[in-house]
Parts: C-alpha cells; structure tokens; sequence
C-alpha cells in the first residue's frame, strides 16, 4: 500500500473537500480566534459556507460538546482529529485521501470506514459503503478523521 504522506489541513480550505455533518475536528493551537479561547477545543462540523467566489473566507458552523453550536468560524483555523491510537478502535473515520490497494478496489477520498485494528500508526479499517467490495483497507492515522453522528 502506498498513501500520500500529505495532511489535510495543510491545504487551508481542506474542509471544503469533506462536508460531513459530525466530522470530529478541532481549533489549531494559536489560532486566536476570540483570543484564542477555542485553541485545541474539540469540536464536529455541522456544516461548511463557502464564501463569495475568488474571495477565502469560507465558514464553518460546529457543534460543541456541551451540544451549543456557533457558525462563522474560518475554516482555516479548524483541523481533523486523526484516530491516534487504540482507543478509537470501533469508531468511524472518513478517508482524507484515497487509498491505493494492491489487488483490491481502492477507497475513495470522503468514504466512511470502521476503525479496526491499529498498530505502527496505521489503522485496518472496514469499508462500510461499498457492498461489492467489502475488503479491509489498511491506511495511514494521518489519511483518516473520526467521525460519530451529531448530538441531538
């Protein structure tokens, strides 16, 4: 398997690329944003505004833990939370890249995995979308960003 060594989020407008309500994400260190108030919270995406065309001043609205949202937050300042470790084994991630796979289907960049066995941070994850080709694929902690559903 060979992945791209590139993070998502050294694109600044990276989160244009992946919409998905419940994106787990979180405020860069030193964003200084409200004076830096929100550095390294954790937050989900609940939506992403493009701004005008030709202009960078693309939006996000996110969710809280404490389930408050807040809209207006500049996507640049927001990065994936990577499933650093076994204790995301079972939770779910959306591929920031595509994966190439040697003699199966590669998985396509915005699809949702579970999370299965992680070791030399790497993660074996099942595909959960495509039901014809239903072989694990082994990816990168960088090339993947948990997610979980909204709190309602």
């Amino acid at each position: 398997m060979h992945v791209a060594d590139t993070r998502a989020e050294e694109h600044k407008n990276w989160l244009l690329d992946f919409r998905n309500p419940g994106l787990n994400i979180k405020f860069k260190e030193n964003s200084e944003w409200f004076g830096g108030k929100y550095d390294g919270q954790p937050v989900k995406l609940v939506a992403v505004l493009e701004g005008a065309s030709g202009r960078d001043n693309h939006t996000a609205t996110v969710q809280f833990p404490d389930r408050d949202e807040t809209g207006g937050v500049p996507i640049e300042i927001l990065e994936p939370v990577y499933p650093k470790g076994q204790e995301y084994r079972g939770y779910k991630a959306v591929l920031l890249q595509d994966s190439t796979e040697v003699g199966g289907q590669a998985a396509k960049k915005g699809e949702i995995v579970v999370l299965n066995t992680y070791g030399d941070k790497e993660w074996l994850c099942e595909r959960t979308q495509d039901q014809q080709n239903n072989e694990d694929i082994e990816m990168r902690e960088l090339a993947l960003c948990v997610w979980s559903e909204l709190d309602m």
